[in-house]
């Protein structure tokens, strides 16, 4: 059991938001490289996105996964599902914030405290592709949300624009 405690640190969804309709004029790619200053690396079939040099001590890591069916779950009991199942390696859930955004795209954010008392911030996402599949990426960091923000703009990026070249017909290649 957990006690919800009210987040000190947090990204906007509303930025998750902004970043989908920036994504509108975005030229469909058929490889998602690393933005400037970020490297990238390939971890089983999922790819590790990260900025090459972060505030010290700092981490800011996003993870992309290769597109997944469904298993005949509805999109938001399919990211629940991924959600709880990394949660087991994270230390205590502080607070969750479940969000569903324009063009299908769910999110949930929560905020962990590690064992060392850390504390980390782990927005989770789930964009619609067709063919009942799934495109799930998810952010982790221990940056304040003032030195998050550029990460997770860029972050955000690099997932829509994975999801619009893995399904011509997604919602978000429209």
């Amino acid at each position: 059991m957990y006690t919800l405690v009210p987040m000190t640190r947090r990204p906007t969804f509303l930025l998750s938001a902004a970043v989908l309709l920036s994504l509108c004029s975005l030229a469909s790619a058929q490889q998602v490289d690393a933005p400037s200053g970020w490297t990238f690396t390939q971890q089983g079939s999922n790819w590790i996105y990260k900025p090459a040099k972060p505030p010290a001590g700092a981490t800011f890591l996003l993870t992309v996964a290769p597109p997944q069916a469904l298993d005949g779950k509805n999109l938001e009991a399919w990211l629940k599902s991924h959600v709880e199942s990394d949660a087991a390696n994270r230390g205590t859930l502080e607070d969750e914030k479940v969000q569903n955004a324009m063009l299908g795209l769910r999110a949930i954010e929560r905020s962990y405290r590690d064992s060392k008392r850390h504390h980390w911030l782990v927005t989770y996402l789930a964009f619609p592709l067709s063919e009942n599949r799934v495109l799930y990426c998810y952010f982790e960091t221990n940056l304040p949300e003032s030195q998050a923000g550029e990460y997770i703009h860029a972050g955000g990026k690099i997932c829509g624009e994975t999801a619009r070249n893995a399904s011509k017909n997604s919602p978000l290649a429209k």
